[in-house]
């Protein structure tokens, strides 16, 4: 897995000697300077791409955050009031007969 990693760092760090065939004395115009028009919709592009890149990473680790705290897509906790009553009835923290009156409660209300 460490060969792995360090190799996809490695030629991740070498990409960018590829960018301009030759020996390094021409220059072809890439992105930001000269060449055909191509320089504004280069940069347009790479400045969409990031924030692409940066707006799909921050919804990811928000995913992952709301997943691991166990709510709900529409951002409200996934267990709900009936089944916190099953839960204290369960623990003897309330008596049967005010889960009851709790549940139906909870029913007339909805």
């Amino acid at each position: 897995m460490k060969l792995l990693a360090f190799t996809t760092a490695a030629l991740a760090a070498s990409l960018p000697a590829y960018a301009a065939p030759g020996d390094g004395r021409e220059y072809y115009g890439h992105m930001w300077n000269g060449g055909y028009g191509h320089s504004f919709f280069g940069g347009l592009f790479m400045l969409l791409f990031w924030g692409a890149l940066i707006v799909i990473t921050i919804l990811a680790v928000k995913w992952f955050i709301d997943r691991d705290n166990g709510a709900s897509p529409g951002g409200r906790r996934s267990s709900s009031a009936e089944q916190i009553l099953q839960d204290r009835l369960a623990k003897g923290e309330i008596e049967p007969e005010e889960y009851r009156e709790r549940m139906k409660t909870l029913r007339e209300d909805a």
